[in-house]
């Protein structure tokens, strides 16, 4: 995560996320969408659905 607490990751289908409090685990990841819709706010998923990720917001 970058110094704005956020990190932004690219999916294999396209979608770009842009996340804070971001948690870590050996599998998965979670943390809550920036700016999305508040029902939709939490976002987990694991680590083979990522083409790239990078330190920082979109």
């Amino acid at each position: 995560m970058g110094p704005d607490g956020q990190l932004t990751v690219e999916l294999h289908d396209g979608r770009v996320l842009v996340l804070h409090d971001v948690v870590m685990g050996p599998r998965a990841y979670c943390g809550a969408q920036v700016g999305g819709d508040p029902a939709r706010a939490k976002y987990c998923g694991g680590y083979a659905e990522v083409a790239a990720a990078r330190a920082g917001g979109g």
